[in-house]
């Protein structure tokens, strides 16, 4: 019996899953096995050895030997090269053209464990193919989908024809730093009126922090311990900002507004790609509904009916593991194709 893992590379944490490969399909093993280790910047020795940690701990939690491992599939919040290994990328951690599978291979050399294929994959390209195989999408038989991740930062991917669309050097779905407002508001990339600067979460608390102080309506953040314009959105729970939106007309203004930004973007994306399904994943699209469904219909309403007909809306299911569960789909389907084209003699999957 053949198995694959995902990890994932979080800034605040490393995460891990095991799934059985069972004729071309993938079935979890086990829990899900975390370290909260949060990242050093720039050191890339720290970048291993937290992978390492998480895979040991996976192995020996579920009582597997690494000589059942085909291969382990690496997810990272970064802009990633996935045919050539490497972190382009990585603002938070100052990370640049960083060869990330490269230096895992050497550190399990180094510790005498047996080299094993190692593959690396952007994040938000890793959840679209978890929600497609085994989340939100199982079992729907979706050749056409579009995964958008709305939270503090916003992002998308394509699976087009049955296969994930990643670019010329992998790193297609930059769907928060498309342009609707030219001149506008800066976002995280310096890219001025980007979707991400007026519907990420991070800009949505940012905006109500501001007008919360103008407007003098601070009783909904006065019990939020240090609080100020960089760290509203950490501060804020989405649990706070559904009842100040249902408190200040204010806040529902913000929300509205982000919804718009949110929704014509998403209709761009129909038109272009003509999708079966949009699956919404993150924890501030996921967990407050009326702003999903204010997104949804502001896409269906500016989409051309031929592009918007037979569109499924749906909810990712997989969050907050769906980046490991899609580290270990995409590591799959590798050794997949690999094993197809080896001669059977050396075939390893049983």
């Amino acid at each position: 019996m053949s198995f694959v893992v995902g990890l994932s590379s979080g800034l605040q944490s490393v995460s891990g899953i095991l799934l059985k490969i069972d004729n071309g399909k993938f079935e979890q093993v086990g829990q899900v096995s975390e370290f909260m280790t949060p990242a050093r910047r720039e050191d890339i020795n720290d970048q291993t050895a937290r992978l390492q940690l998480c895979l040991n701990q996976l192995l020996a939690v579920n009582d597997i030997d690494v000589s059942q491992i085909l291969a382990i599939g690496v997810s990272h919040p970064s802009q990633v090269d996935s045919k050539s290994g490497k972190i382009i990328f990585n603002a938070a951690l100052n990370l640049r053209d960083f060869d990330l599978v490269n230096a895992f291979r050497l550190r399990l050399e180094h510790s005498k464990q047996p080299s094993i294929p190692s593959f690396l994959i952007r994040d938000v390209s890793a959840m679209a193919l978890a929600e497609r195989e085994l989340g939100a999408g199982k079992g729907k038989d979706f050749e056409n989908l579009i995964y958008v991740y709305v939270d503090f930062s916003i992002g998308s991917a394509f699976i087009l024809n049955n296969g994930l669309y990643e670019g010329h050097r992998s790193v297609a779905g930059e769907f928060g730093n498309l342009i609707v407002r030219p001149r506008g508001e800066e976002g995280n990339s310096g890219l001025r009126g980007v979707v991400e600067a007026y519907s990420s979460r991070t800009a949505i608390a940012r905006e109500i922090y501001r007008n919360a102080r103008r407007l003098g309506i601070l009783d909904f953040i006065t019990g939020i311990a240090n609080i100020n314009e960089d760290n509203a959105a950490e501060r804020m729970s989405i649990d706070l900002l559904k009842t100040a939106w249902k408190q200040e007309k204010v806040v529902g203004q913000i929300f509205d507004d982000a919804a718009e930004v949110l929704g014509l973007g998403v209709a761009n994306l129909i038109q272009l790609l003509n999708p079966q399904a949009i699956i919404f994943g993150g924890e501030l699209i996921e967990g407050i509904d009326t702003f999903r469904d204010n997104v949804i219909n502001l896409a269906e309403n500016n989409s051309l009916r031929a592009n918007i007909e037979g569109v499924q809306f749906e909810k990712a299911s997989l969050t907050p593991n769906a980046e490991s569960f899609g580290g270990a789909v995409f590591a799959g389907r590798h050794a997949l194709a690999m094993n197809a084209k080896a001669p059977k003699r050396h075939s390893t999957i049983t």
